[in-house]
């Protein structure tokens, strides 16, 4: 039976790298350099070497312009989340804080509701209120952020059962039921 000295090829022997970057060069002309698409062809050379200024910025390319977050911007995501709901962070970039992506809306969402999945909230609209008394919640069930690293590297987490939140309001005017709340134990390492 081989071991795994004899099945694992030797990495120290400048021919096997020397193979390898061959294969990767006859890899990348197989299946990244196509004749139907002429675009390709100035992505990597004829040898099968990657074109290093194809994947440089334009040399018109504007500096990314530094954002500061602050409190201004926390209201107006407040302000979006109320008028729009969790999820719609399209259109609160696009009506509110048209210098912030989506996604970066999202994230920011992330760390306002101290929660890591905002699927739980899809659509639910709230105020700056029902959002701090959910930051609460979350803080007192040991998932908030108010925990430092190594208290939270000695901690062990176990989900035990499902039940709504009472720990935020529906706005009358939103039907979507109240997102829901895991129960959580703290069990210190």
């Amino acid at each position: 039976m081989d071991t795994l000295a004899d099945i694992k090829p030797d990495m120290a022997n400048p021919d096997f790298w020397r193979q390898k970057q061959e294969w990767i060069k006859q890899m990348r002309l197989q299946f990244s350099r196509r004749p139907e698409f002429p675009e390709t062809h100035s992505i990597i050379d004829d040898e099968g070497m990657l074109n290093q200024e194809y994947f440089q910025p334009p040399k018109d390319a504007l500096p990314e312009i530094e954002r500061k977050w602050g409190d201004a911007e926390k209201s107006k995501l407040l302000e979006g989340i109320a008028t729009y709901g969790i999820g719609h962070f399209r259109e609160i970039s696009e009506n509110l804080l048209s210098d912030w992506s989506g996604n970066d809306l999202r994230m920011k969402s992330i760390r306002v509701m101290g929660r890591q999945n905002l699927q739980l909230y899809k659509d639910w609209k709230g105020d700056a209120a029902a959002f701090s008394a959910n930051m609460s919640a979350t803080r007192e069930s040991g998932c908030g952020l108010e925990h430092g690293k190594e208290e939270r590297s000695f901690m062990m987490t176990t989900v035990t059962s499902f039940r709504p939140s009472r720990t935020l309001t529906e706005p009358a005017h939103h039907s979507v039921k109240p997102p829901m709340k895991l129960e959580l134990h703290t069990i210190a390492a």
